[in-house]
């Protein structure tokens, strides 16, 4: 989970494209020390030397907050995701699309081509279709014709159907059709958000990790800090994975998800963790569920 600093909301009033150039060096220049804290993140928390051009850490996903990216800086994500091969989901601040009257609020998911020797990332868009107040006062346009889901291939097991990654770009996490439609489409929830209402979204994070029986991650602004991760496991200590508090702050947070844990069928029995789950609510099925009570 990463929390850049920049940009704040009321940056947004005005300029809503952020493109005045002193601001435009500021942004940029936030969001290339960030980058650069990543990496040093990853390295600090290597306790093994690195060997014949392995990564110092495995890092597969990054977040970053909603709004955090201008379009024009896509190629510092673009060289972090090279650097550390790993896979950045990003929200994008408001930009214009062809055949669009306004500005459109996006995310965007960065997948590194792992298995060959160029340099080709997929780049696609995630939407946001539910706005929030002050985006409608911006004229700000909804702008989700899918919903983008990425499928992840476990190497031991590629003839089974791989793990779920999808997003939802802060408010449109609260889309409870959303969330019940993904429940059993989808293993991981991803959520940037640029949100100062962090006690509601808290309280929605945890009652979404447990009824779409998955895990969780919101990542929100540097401005206003909380950012979680959380998976329905039984322990409350063993359910909040991540938590970041505090305001007007850069941080950096990394752990683990073993998305094994939620599967809905048999595969990777052996891999799940030792950490007991809860029960599957209900419209789960149990009996494709691995879980402990």
């Amino acid at each position: 989970m990463v929390q850049s600093k920049l940009p704040k909301q009321a940056d947004f009033a005005a300029d809503l494209y952020l493109n005045n150039l002193r601001y435009r060096t500021k942004h940029r220049r936030n969001i290339a020390r960030v980058a650069e804290l990543v990496l040093k993140h990853i390295s600090t928390q290597s306790t093994e030397e690195s060997k014949d051009g392995e990564r110092e850490q495995d890092i597969d996903l990054i977040v970053f907050p909603e709004l955090a990216v201008h379009e024009d800086d896509l190629n510092i994500l673009v060289q972090l995701s090279r650097k550390t091969r790993a896979i950045i989901f990003a929200g994008l601040g408001f930009m214009d699309q062809p055949n669009i009257s306004g500005p459109n609020n996006n995310a965007i998911w960065i997948v590194p081509r792992k298995h060959n020797g160029n340099q080709n990332e997929i780049c696609r868009f995630q939407g946001k279709q539910h706005l929030t107040a002050s985006e409608r006062k911006l004229n700000v346009q909804p702008w989700r014709p899918y919903q983008l889901m990425l499928e992840l291939r476990h190497p031991k097991y590629p003839d089974h159907k791989g793990f779920m990654l999808t997003g939802a770009i802060c408010y449109d996490a609260t889309d409870i059709k959303l969330s019940a439609d993904l429940t059993a489409k989808s293993n991981a929830l991803l959520i940037p958000a640029l949100n100062k209402d962090v006690n509601t979204f808290n309280s929605m994070v945890d009652a979404l990790h447990f009824h779409m029986y998955q895990h969780i991650v919101l990542v929100n602004t540097g401005e206003y800090g909380g950012s979680y991760a959380m998976a329905p496991y039984q322990e409350r200590h063993e359910r909040l994975i991540a938590h970041t508090s505090g305001k007007n702050q850069v941080t950096i947070n990394t752990f683990e998800m073993n998305i094994f844990d939620f599967r809905r069928d048999a595969v990777g029995r052996g891999t799940v963790s030792d950490i007991k789950v809860k029960a599957p609510p209900a419209g789960v099925e149990k009996n494709k569920c691995s879980f402990s009570v």
